[in-house]
């Protein structure tokens, strides 16, 4: 799982082998999950005023897998440093 903000992936950019979400390989065995995600874009001075596209995309391991996703939501905030 990823966010883009004005086209850029969030920092801190999400690693390869990271995991939002997977099956358990057995019912003693639990992967290690994230279920939860906060990224930003800023760096010194923050962002020009202006509207940035916030995008949450995904990508699964297996062609035959699917995300669903429920109760979720995506919270963008804007803060002015100084």
């Amino acid at each position: 799982m990823r966010i883009l903000i004005g086209g850029v992936e969030g920092a801190p950019a999400t690693a390869p082998d990271s995991s939002f979400d997977e099956a358990a390989p057995s019912a003693t065995s639990f992967p290690a999950e994230s279920h939860a995600i906060e990224r930003s874009r800023a760096g010194f001075g923050g962002l020009p005023a202006g509207t940035y596209e916030v995008k949450a995309q995904f990508k699964v391991g297996n062609a035959g897998t699917t995300l669903s996703l429920f109760a979720w939501y995506l919270n963008a905030e804007r803060s002015q440093l100084g």
